[in-house]
């Protein structure tokens, strides 16, 4: 939701992965979307996914206005000329030697770039918080999007299914989510009637963004090399 109100408009909407389909979910509240574009390599789990977990995605495979791809992300990112609004990066980690390192790479990133509108967005999930420098790889994933993106912002929230603090990374061409107003936020979300979230609010996205000193450190040493 941070990157989807920051951004005034967004109709095209490119997922990554999401194959239970919650963040699929979500994105549809927005009533600007006209098209969502659900790239996923595993088309056996999303089908099991639509089977057997109804209460997760509450039927939005089967919203008119998505599409489900089931391809590599990176072969999908190469070969394809649509652009977007936002792109949401919601894979597998990146395990040493797993399929999904080579999603978190600036040769990557620098693709996802060129797959976005002038003022679109990119956000991707960047693993467990660690407060010790250079111990975890979430710093290394926002210094890698720093690099591609004009602006990169990183936020964190406690997941109770992960049982941790999990932090995201966004890379964007002109709208930044950290700075955006508080009393925009309340308009944009009573313009598109989504001031019934169950979890996300304006109070809850200036929140996400409030670090404690020893990451706002670390991400200055990280913006700076």
């Amino acid at each position: 939701h941070p990157a989807m109100i920051t951004h005034p408009d967004p109709q095209k909407i490119l997922i990554l992965g999401g194959g239970e389909g919650a963040t699929l979910r979500e994105v549809l509240k927005h009533p600007n979307v006209k098209k969502v574009v659900m790239v996923d390599i595993d088309e056996e789990f999303v089908n099991l996914c639509k089977n057997h977990l109804g209460k997760w995605h509450r039927d939005s495979f089967y919203d008119k206005r998505v599409q489900i791809i089931f391809a590599d992300a990176e072969e999908y990112i190469r070969e394809t000329r649509s652009r977007f609004d936002i792109i949401i990066s919601d894979v597998s980690d990146p395990v040493e030697k797993g399929p999904a390192q080579s999603l978190y790479t600036k040769k990557f990133y620098s693709s996802i770039r060129r797959r976005l509108l002038s003022d679109g967005i990119f956000v991707t999930h960047a693993t467990e918080v660690h407060y010790i420098p250079d111990k975890g790889i979430s710093f290394r994933i926002f210094r890698t999007i720093a690099e591609v993106f004009p602006i990169a912002e990183f936020y964190y929230e406690y997941i109770p299914g992960f049982s941790s603090l999990w932090s995201f990374a966004v890379g964007s061409l002109k709208y930044s989510p950290e700075n955006t107003a508080s009393n925009k936020l309340v308009k944009i979300l009573k313009e598109r009637g989504l001031k019934n979230l169950q979890f996300y609010d304006e109070e809850t996205h200036r929140r996400l963004f409030y670090l404690p000193k020893c990451l706002k450190e670390q991400l200055i040493i990280t913006n700076s090399t």
